[in-house]
């Protein structure tokens, strides 16, 4: 009987650790970007003659780390040359309002080029911790949530483009790791910090979805005339 009741405890705390595994935002695309930043740490510190030391912050980004005796009060010697980005190939899983958002876009876009570099930035609309960082690089998108997406269109991949993935003929891009649409890693690529952000107009598509349901779709255009187009793509 003693047997029983150790056995039913020792099946109850697996039972609990397997659902705190399955809840946590972390699925293995998001460790297999995870590992390969460590194993580009681990190359670049293993070779601190040649180059200088590394370190990664949570926004998936390696940065050079210069000396503090080196470095000004107020930072004006930072060199983009001495930084890096580790841009990561995702691959999607179905997700039905995604990929109707991605289906506006394409149907709205004229130039439809593939030069362009369209930036995903994704809220929650009720966030339960108001306090909750706005730029954490993971979120978790429920297919019954509430959420406004951002979509701004861009000459090149820059430092805020950690996740692409092509979808309808366009290349998208987001700093934010969107579990559980990006299942898997593809492969990594590595750029420095420079990035050309001019465009001829800015351009940006606006989201908001409402319990799982597209609610409202915009899209914004902007000339260098300062003339400014605003466009209800759900009326069209």
């Amino acid at each position: 009987m003693e047997n029983l009741k150790y056995y039913k405890r020792v099946l109850l705390l697996f039972a609990v650790l397997c659902i705190d595994c399955i809840a946590k935002p972390e699925n293995t695309a998001y460790l297999e970007c995870r590992g390969v930043i460590d194993a580009h740490i681990k190359m670049f510190s293993g070779r601190a003659d040649n180059f200088p030391p590394y370190f990664v912050d949570r926004f998936f980004r390696i940065d050079s780390v210069v000396s503090a005796n080196d470095i000004d009060d107020d930072d004006d010697d930072w060199d983009p040359d001495l930084c890096e980005v580790i841009h990561f190939n995702v691959e999607l899983d179905h997700y039905n309002v995604f990929e109707e958002m991605i289906s506006y876009i394409a149907k709205s876009e004229r130039s439809h080029s593939d030069e362009y570099i369209y930036h995903i930035r994704v809220n929650e609309l009720f966030p339960y911790n108001k306090k909750v960082d706005n730029y954490v690089d993971c979120i978790n998108i429920n297919p019954n949530g509430s959420y406004r997406f951002k979509v701004t269109r861009f000459k090149e991949v820059t430092i805020t483009d950690k996740f692409l993935f092509k979808q309808n003929g366009l290349t998208f891009s987001s700093n934010q790791f969107l579990t559980p649409i990006y299942r898997k890693v593809n492969n990594s690529f590595i750029t420095d910090c420079w990035g050309n952000w001019s465009c001829d107009e800015f351009v940006q598509w606006t989201f908001v979805v409402l319990c799982g349901r597209i609610v409202d779709a915009t899209l914004l255009i902007e000339y260098n005339t300062s003339d400014i187009v605003t466009i209800d793509l759900m009326k069209i």
